[in-house]
């Protein structure tokens, strides 16, 4: 089973992903998916450090 760190991240990586599949030329979706799998990657390393159980 996930810890809650993994789940959050993994939503949001898929979520990040498919935003950037739908935006094409749309250059704001594009940044928005682009922030959403950063949160991704920072929600990874907390979870990895302890801080998200």
């Amino acid at each position: 089973m996930f810890a809650d760190g993994m789940k959050i991240a993994t939503i949001l990586t898929i979520v990040g992903f498919g935003l950037i599949a739908i935006a094409g030329k749309k250059k704001m979706l594009r940044i928005l998916g682009g922030a959403i799998l950063a949160l991704a990657v920072v929600v990874i390393l907390l979870t990895g450090f302890g801080v998200i159980p």
